[in-house]
């Protein structure tokens, strides 16, 4: 996690437990098991007034990974508190794993720019309300739920009644996450950036 405006920093009680490096003015800690022990809500008291990061929880060689992934969530928390002004600024404490999706595209941005010129390009001469009636209607459409089982066997190549039996182990693992559009978008997300990497043998 990184914990900022804290170059005298410590966790009562949890000497030796959290590594810690002070890197300009953050201080870097590594918490070992911290949905374990208590050691994380000590934390959460020493950082109370201050803007502190978890980063996700990872095996020890990806640390840098979670490092990543604290350092963009905490640059973006700075550039809100900037945008409401100083009196925002009275700490907050987040945990990365709530906006790693935002954190993915956020980290492409500019790609994401180019993308979204060249996918929306058509709505460009367009007249600006038309154009954002569009634009809405696309995102409406995309996010929507309405495919039934035939219509998933037929995507696949499958038998409808495979589709079923399929659908049926889904909605048992995630429930009600699958009717939920914000879900819905965050599972496409990582299919499509899994489909991307290359195969390793």
């Amino acid at each position: 996690m990184v914990v900022r405006s804290a170059l005298r920093f410590s966790v009562p009680g949890a000497d030796g437990e959290p590594l810690s490096a002070n890197r300009g003015s953050d201080v870097v800690l590594i918490v070992p098991e911290p949905e374990t022990g208590g050691l994380i809500d000590r934390v959460r008291g020493a950082a109370r007034g201050r803007v502190a990061v978890v980063g996700p929880t990872v095996p020890a060689h990806e640390a840098w990974l979670s490092l990543q992934c604290a350092r963009l969530a905490l640059d973006r928390r700075a550039q809100q508190l900037a945008e409401q002004g100083d009196r925002a600024c009275d700490g907050a404490f987040l945990h990365v794993d709530d906006e790693l999706a935002e954190l993915h595209l956020l980290r492409g941005a500019p790609i994401g720019q180019l993308l979204g010129r060249r996918v929306l390009g058509v709505f460009a001469d367009l007249p600006r309300g038309r154009a954002a009636r569009l634009t809405e209607t696309l995102d409406a459409l995309l996010m929507s739920w309405g495919r039934t089982a035939p219509e998933v066997a037929q995507e696949l190549g499958i038998h409808p009644q495979t589709a079923r039996k399929r659908l049926r182990q889904l909605e048992a693992l995630f429930g009600d996450r699958l009717g939920d559009p914000r879900f819905r978008f965050e599972a496409l997300l990582v299919l499509r950036t899994h489909a991307l990497r290359p195969t390793t043998g």
